[in-house]
């Protein structure tokens, strides 16, 4: 599936691999594929997603997806779209006569178990879904807060039952889409869902999850305030000049004498004093050539295996994550194979429905067919280190041999669960927990550090120092 946001806030639902194990269900050996005898299996039942609140159906082969609630049942045309992406024949997979397995590019297939008849609910259409019908904000927010009392998956839920009460009160049949926006942005503050999105049928997107960028702001306006050479110019533009010269700063630790490898305007290698290297990787998707998970996954193996080499010869790398917004999680799972010589249990998931969790399911990766780089590794992080940049953390954290500097991560591990509203809107929000193979887990207040530097420093740009790269430099040697 497509990203709709730039990848700050969330993982998105992509086509394609999986790589977990452990599902807590009949055995997957033996799996059956659609393209067999069985196929008419698929195709002619229902299949419902628990913990995902999805009810898929196939007329003439093609899926309808039903966001499916308590009292409520929303044909989520978005998601129909991406599925419609996906070749049925192979990923989805029979692995007893009422369960399947669909392929659908997150860390875990979606477990689907056949149901024999839609809900009611689903068979006939409300009105506010017919196009001639006014706006009506009490329903539209009461599928999306009905959906977040069912599948967000962080919410005490008394608090939770609290704030949706009180945001309701506030919408009324006179409440047009300008303030039911503002009434949802607001609820998605209150929350601090880190994967909590809305946008409108055309993909704009109309309110996020946005603390962690208003806490930067401002700190920074005050700084800026106090910079006569930046003082009259908007914040923007003076944040960018901060990123811009940080990024130039860091540039300048490279050693002189060897040349940078930079590919897909994504991946930056360059040496470090005593025989160190740096390794920055920007973002975790459509980064490559066609902009696709299956290219994405290409270019790393393309680019790994040029630097791997050079990895193995030095005494270890400073691998910078800060600001990588995350993207597919298969990538990060992909470039960690690079650093491992036997499979390695990253973390264990679950997801959130009704009554309760799904069982728990264990997400693995094998070493790539390549010598491997096992040597000492920092990571510098910082709060915009997010969604599938974070998975890598825990997988690395799992390696061992890993420490890791600069700022807590954003905290946003689960992937995003894309859900439709009936007038065209669509939404997200977070209804998966990730633990780290200790039975920790990092939703909302990220991976720690063990040496703290801040993100966009005044004093140390001023200075033309980083702060968190020296002491790697220092550290590793």
């Amino acid at each position: 599936m497509k990203k709709v946001f730039l990848n700050q806030i969330c993982h998105y639902m992509l086509y394609l691999f999986i790589m977990l194990s452990s599902l807590q269900h009949p055995s997957a050996q033996g799996f059956t594929s659609v393209g067999t005898e069985n196929s008419n299996v698929i195709y002619e039942h229902l299949w419902s997603a628990q913990g995902y609140g999805y009810i898929l159906q196939f007329v003439d082969k093609k899926p309808f997806v039903y966001d499916i609630t308590s009292d409520f049942c929303v044909l989520n045309h978005t998601l129909m779209r991406e599925l419609n992406e996906l070749n049925f024949a192979k990923d989805i997979n029979l692995i007893a006569p009422n369960v399947a397995l669909l392929d659908w590019g997150a860390a875990n297939r979606l477990v689907l178990r056949r149901i024999d008849t839609l809900p009611e609910r689903c068979t006939t259409t409300p009105k506010s879904q017919r196009s001639s019908t006014p706006f009506d904000a009490p329903y539209l927010f009461s599928v999306y807060t009905q959906t977040y009392s069912e599948l967000y998956a962080f919410a005490d839920m008394a608090n939770l039952k609290q704030k949706i009460e009180f945001w309701s009160n506030k919408v009324n049949k006179a409440t047009t889409e300008e303030e039911l926006v503002e009434i949802i942005g607001s609820f998605i503050t209150s929350i601090d869902d880190g994967h909590a999105a809305l946008w409108d049928e055309e993909g704009n997107v109309l309110a996020f999850n946005d603390t962690k960028f208003n806490t930067l702001r401002q700190r920074l306006v005050q700084a800026q305030i106090k910079n006569t050479k930046y003082a009259h110019s908007d914040y923007w533009h003076y944040k960018l000049y901060l990123q811009d010269r940080s990024e130039s700063i860091t540039e300048g630790y490279f050693a002189k004498q060897t040349s940078t490898i930079q590919r897909y305007d994504n991946f930056l290698f360059a040496h470090l004093p005593n025989n160190l290297r740096y390794f920055k990787i920007s973002e975790m998707s459509e980064f490559s050539e066609f902009q696709t998970l299956t290219s994405d996954l290409n270019a790393v193996d393309k680019v790994l295996n040029l630097i791997l080499p050079s990895m193995r010869k030095s005494n270890g790398i400073v691998i910078d994550l800060r600001s990588n917004p995350g993207g597919y999680d298969l990538v990060s799972l992909k470039i960690l194979s690079y650093f491992i010589d036997k499979k390695l249990v990253v973390a264990s998931k679950q997801a959130k429905y009704l009554a309760g969790f799904t069982p728990l399911r264990t997400v693995t990766v094998a070493p790539a067919n390549a010598l491997p780089f096992l040597g000492p590794i920092i990571v510098l992080t910082n709060q915009f280190t997010t969604s599938a940049a974070e998975i890598f953390v825990l997988g690395l954290k799992a390696r061992g041999n890993v420490s890791f500097y600069g700022a807590r991560t954003d905290g946003s591990y689960s992937d995003s669960l894309m859900k439709q509203l009936s007038n065209g809107w669509y939404f997200s929000l977070s209804n998966e927990v990730y633990w780290d193979t200790q039975g920790v887990q990092y939703e909302m207040i990220g991976h720690p550090v063990s040496k703290y530097f801040e993100y966009l420093n005044i004093e140390d740009i001023e200075q033309g120092i980083d702060k968190a790269l020296e002491e790697a430099i220092s550290d590793l040697k």
